[in-house]
């Protein structure tokens, strides 16, 4: 439960106790939840989303927005800025190397300036932060105006997107110190697979089959790209990936749920 409860501090904007949060040394073993915590995000959407029909659709579509956006969309979204602008963000360290990575005193300018110009946006991570929000929007809208499409998409699709983000954590090269990626094991992974499986079966569907295909042929051509120019993966790419899966998987689930 503490793994959970870490998983949920450190990726969502849901407050969490200080007596119920885990040990952050073991953030690397707690992304093997990560397709529960999909689930959990996806029931409160999906609730939503039956709760908001009463509301006019443009209306419902802006409120479902800001819900990702507090179940762990601003997190992804970050990520997809910083990846975007082509800037990285400070890699993660294991909390007892927490020491060696504090600048000295003489140096404290200079990070203070790289924090400034970090988070400053440039005009690529404007672009595609806002194609990415206009997208979820759009998405939500389509469904909203069409009764024949299937709601359950709210449920899987965030399952499917951070079970491809464990993949991308586990399967890809990643950028020095990579404490995810050394510390994410073959066990973890399979249980993250295993969990992913139980979660989506009940919905099984040609729709959910062929968003999974599309998603996962997406992540993987990011994933091959950025290693291949950037020569690995860093921790902000791995938000990224899944923020860009869960939007092919909504827009490939709508599409042919819609269209078959």
């Amino acid at each position: 439960m503490k793994l959970f409860m870490l998983l949920i501090k450190k990726l969502t904007c849901i407050p969490v106790p200080v007596i119920m949060r885990g040990n952050p040394q073991d953030l690397p073993k707690a992304m093997r939840l990560l397709p529960l915590l999909g689930l959990l995000c996806g029931a409160l959407i999906y609730l939503a989303s039956i709760l908001l029909e009463v509301m006019p659709s443009s209306g419902a579509a802006a409120v479902m927005v800001g819900l990702n956006v507090i179940l762990g969309g601003a997190f992804l979204l970050r990520d997809l800025v910083t990846v975007a602008d082509g800037l990285s963000i400070d890699p993660l360290y294991p909390p007892n190397m927490a020491a060696d990575t504090i600048p000295s005193p003489e140096a404290n300018k200079e990070e203070v300036a790289e924090k400034e110009r970090r988070f400053n946006t440039g005009k690529a991570g404007l672009t595609w932060g806002i194609i990415w929000l206009v997208a979820l929007y759009c998405l939500y809208l389509w469904y909203f105006r069409s009764p024949n499409i299937s709601n359950f998409a709210f449920i899987t699709a965030p399952v499917i997107s951070r079970w491809l983000m464990s993949w991308t954590i586990y399967y890809f090269y990643a950028i020095p110190p990579a404490w995810l990626h050394r510390n994410f094991k073959r066990k973890d992974f399979v249980i993250s697979s295993v969990l992913a499986l139980l979660f989506v079966l009940p919905f099984s569907r040609v729709s959910l089959y062929m968003a999974i295909l599309i998603s996962f042929f997406g992540v993987y051509i990011f994933a091959t790209y950025r290693q291949r120019t950037v020569g690995g993966l860093d921790d902000a790419c791995y938000g990224a990936s899944c923020a860009w899966a869960e939007i092919l998987f909504l827009l490939a689930w709508m599409t042919f749920d819609r269209f078959l």
